[in-house]
């Protein structure tokens, strides 16, 4: 009896400590309750977990204070807030659709959902396009984080970390991790959740949200002018002017390049189009229209570059020896 007894306080002290743990460990599982419709769930072997920033996650500081914790037998464990309950079977395997499901509620009538690893999206509200090239009529939106499904997940497994202010590829032994955001009916709480893991975003400048031009055509600045007194004459705002491929020269001699031409990467001004680039863009500042300047990066800077010289010289490279050195956007002395 007194065995017995001693067990069963024992549990209870158990379920207790952890009933105020968060993020909760279990196995080689981890649970990280960002706020009360926000959970992250990391697979990861020997236990070794990611705390380092990535494109997503910039903030994962536990917001949710009231996370209970139930040991049903030695591998199932419930784990709730106010917004969700999961359901784990601590199998020793990456999340599946046996081991772990959650349960939610959703719509007017407040009944239960469930999720599984396996759930797809039917009734997402959708979000932006990546590009709009080669669109020439209606088209289907890429999915969003509001969805009248209650839900939304993003697989962030396998992307890319920030290490020492620097972009970095993560441990293989961390094998999954999933945020999962489950808010019912109320977005509000979705975009709050978003907000405290992927951190406040600036408000973007009013311009930037106005009239933009941009034509892939070899204009000249009083072409670019132009454009602006005839914007005028219609009465029609502009806010901002994309100089597209033509303002930078396009006469390289080596490189992997781009399309058939070798002429997409460029950060030296055409002067033969454009005389004067900072008296033109200040101008156009002084009329309150901004310039965007159109660049692909694909080759880096290479030789007939005006700044190659320098350069190459802060880059340390034996160009004589290695001939021009291939761009490597994730080399820190290159960017």
């Amino acid at each position: 009896m007194k065995k017995r007894l001693l067990i069963v306080l024992l549990l209870a002290v158990f379920q207790q400590q952890v009933a105020h743990a968060n993020p909760i460990v279990i196995g080689n599982s981890r649970f990280t309750f960002i706020t009360d419709n926000l959970v992250r769930m990391e697979y990861a072997l020997d236990g070794k977990f990611l705390d380092d920033p990535t494109l997503v996650a910039v903030d994962r500081t536990p917001r949710c204070n009231n996370v209970k914790v139930e040991r049903k037998d030695e591998k199932r464990y419930t784990l709730s807030t106010p917004a969700m309950r999961i359901e784990f079977y601590n199998d020793g395997f990456p999340f599946g659709q046996t081991n772990l499901h959650v349960y939610f509620k959703n719509g007017a009538e407040q009944k239960e959902k469930h999720w599984y690893i396996a759930s797809r999206q039917q009734r997402n509200l959708q979000g932006a396009l990546t590009t709009l090239d080669e669109v020439s009529g209606p088209v289907e939106r890429q999915e969003g984080l509001l969805s009248r499904d209650g839900w939304y997940l993003i697989n962030d497994t396998g992307k890319e970390i920030e290490k020492d202010g620097w972009v970095a590829s993560r441990d293989r032994e961390h094998v999954q991790d999933l945020y999962l955001f489950v808010y019912g009916n109320d977005y509000k709480a979705a975009l709050q959740s978003l907000r405290a893991v992927s951190g406040p975003a600036p408000m973007p400048r009013k311009y930037v949200h106005g009239s933009w031009y941009c034509r892939w055509w070899n204009y000249t600045d009083d072409d670019y002018r132009q454009l602006v007194r005839e914007y005028k004459e219609h009465d029609f705002p502009l806010d901002i002017m994309v100089f597209d491929m033509g303002w930078h020269t396009q006469d390289a001699a080596v490189g992997a390049g781009h399309a058939g031409s070798r002429g997409w990467t460029g950060y030296t001004w055409n002067r033969k189009l454009i005389k004067d680039p900072a008296r033109l863009i200040s101008d156009f500042k002084n009329d309150h229209i901004y310039v965007v300047l159109n660049e692909h990066p694909h080759d880096g800077l290479r030789p007939h570059e005006d700044a190659y010289p320098a350069f190459i010289r802060e880059l340390g490279a034996d160009t004589v020896r290695n001939g021009v050195p291939l761009f490597d956007a994730g080399d820190p002395p290159a960017t």
